[in-house]
């Protein structure tokens, strides 16, 4: 191979530095959606799920008491 390409995986793959700087220069540029996408949403994701399923709950054990004789 010739002096412009990079090694990834252990040799297995060949990349050549052009893509090697425009992958690093879009990472640089994303960086913060990169951090959203990788750290910050599956938390938010599980926290929507928590608070969506606790009013979910709440709703399905009132829905299911039952109604007192003073009510009806």
């Amino acid at each position: 191979m010739s002096e412009d390409t990079g090694t990834a995986f252990s040799g297995h793959v060949k990349m050549r530095e052009d893509y090697v700087a425009d992958t690093v220069d879009l990472v640089k540029s994303q960086r913060v959606l990169v951090l959203l996408l990788t750290s910050y949403l599956p938390w938010g994701f599980l926290g929507l799920g928590t608070g969506l399923a606790a009013p979910a709950l709440r709703l399905e054990a009132r829905s299911r008491r039952p109604r007192s004789a003073t009510n009806a």
